[in-house]
């Protein structure tokens, strides 16, 4: 199997290019709110995993692959319908347990700003995401659970959730030691748009969805690891 920084040497060539790094690092994301939804979804900070592939185009310009993960806990909106004395209402609750989780891959330019033992860097992606919104309904909302779909007497059950593909955009700004086995911190803020969707595993005459809501997390990532892969020019 040919290797990504062998594919990369024969298609652009780098000459005058740095070498690949390959990074791994636990980071803190935080939710900063969005106009739409800040009133009725907030999640606490949750960790996060990045994996950030850099391949050199110039010594000073890169082509970034950011595969990530996050995990967060907080409040989300769910409603659904219901019939009260022969009217059907809409209730809405947003006082339960909720989860997000979202995986994805985004791709974009990164920018060293000066060559030096702590380099400055500037990047921005873009990519697909999948995202999972869960759910631990008690009380009113335990009424949305399908018996057919869900173990009632099962703590461990997965409530209604929803899954769904998504667009994941981040900027941010990076800073790297130099060495075969350096280090790399970074802060970045992203943006994933997660649309209403229909509850599954929920019953389906009441029609019950999740609100829409914006997950546009502030990342923290701590110095870690990063690799440098040295390839010989051919």
């Amino acid at each position: 199997m040919v290797s990504y920084p062998l594919v990369f040497l024969l298609l652009v060539g780098a000459a005058d290019a740095a070498d690949p790094t390959v990074g791994v690092g636990l980071g803190l994301v935080v939710d900063l709110p969005d106009a739409a939804s800040a009133n009725h979804t907030r999640f606490a900070p949750g960790p996060s995993l990045s994996i950030p592939v850099t391949l050199p185009l110039t010594s000073l310009v890169a082509m970034r692959i950011s595969p990530r993960g996050e995990v967060a806990f907080g409040r989300d909106r769910v409603s659904w319908t219901q019939s009260i004395g022969g009217r059907q209402y809409t209730l809405v609750d947003d006082d339960h347990f909720s989860m997000t989780a979202r995986a994805g891959v985004t791709l974009g330019p990164e920018v060293v700003l000066a060559e030096t033992a702590i380099s400055p860097s500037l990047f921005a992606t873009i990519g697909p995401s999948w995202v999972g919104t869960y759910h631990a309904f008690e009380g009113p909302t335990a009424g949305l659970l399908a018996p057919a779909e869900n173990d009632l007497s099962d703590p461990g059950n997965v409530d209604p959730f929803t899954s769904q593909a998504a667009l994941t955009t981040e900027a941010g700004l990076g800073l790297r030691g130099q060495g075969s086995v350096g280090w790399w911190a970074e802060v970045g803020y992203g943006s994933t748009w997660v649309g209403e969707r229909a509850l599954r595993k929920s019953v389906k005459s009441l029609e019950a969805h999740r609100a829409a809501y914006g997950w546009n997390p502030l990342r923290l990532q701590r110095p870690r690891l990063a690799a440098v892969c040295g390839c010989k020019e051919i």
